[in-house]
């Protein structure tokens, strides 16, 4: 039997386009997150848990209609890493407008929180030593770090899904 070789196309429009979707998962769990309520701070584990299904969702569709059918490790790892990726700057977007302009006082509070935490647990110490953790209250800072935080899980994610999506045949 003659096999056609398989084409492999692009995956950064498909990433683009669901990275966007799994970027406005992302965005309401930090908007939930910000909440001070106790239904809020649970339904986050709900969302995290929808962004772990959309993600295995998105690499198998772009493994059966992109990858006609079949996908490498690699390849999946590098789609999950993308989808991560843009996820994590829609994200980053939301994440600005929110700490700029709609609660400009949230990372002042956060930190006030953990500094509370901290002298309950006599941690007290480790806050007057290292005064640079405080560098978080710069919305930029912390968007950097949320940002980068959000695309490492991403590739450790890729790591779990790469190899039970990864196809060598086509199943069609």
């Amino acid at each position: 039997m003659n096999q056609q070789p398989v084409i492999f196309h692009n995956p950064l429009p498909h990433a683009m386009r669901s990275g966007l979707s799994l970027g406005l998962l992302f965005s309401a769990n930090f908007l939930l997150s910000t909440s001070s309520s106790a239904f809020m701070q649970v339904l986050t584990y709900f969302v995290i848990a929808l962004i772990a299904l959309s993600a295995w969702r998105y690499v198998c569709r772009f493994r059966d209609t992109e990858s006609e059918g079949t996908i490498s490790f690699y390849r999946a790892f590098s789609y999950v890493f993308l989808l991560f990726f843009f996820a994590a700057l829609i994200s980053a977007a939301v994440k600005l407008v929110y700490l700029k302009y709609i609660n400009t006082n949230y990372l002042v509070h956060m930190i006030s929180a953990t500094e509370e935490v901290m002298q309950q647990l006599n941690l007290g110490e480790m806050i007057n030593d290292n005064p640079s953790w405080k560098s978080i209250v710069n919305p930029i800072n912390f968007i950097m770090q949320s940002t980068m935080l959000d695309t490492l899980l991403g590739a450790l994610l890729g790591l779990c899904y790469a190899p039970f999506v990864k196809r060598t045949e086509s199943k069609h």
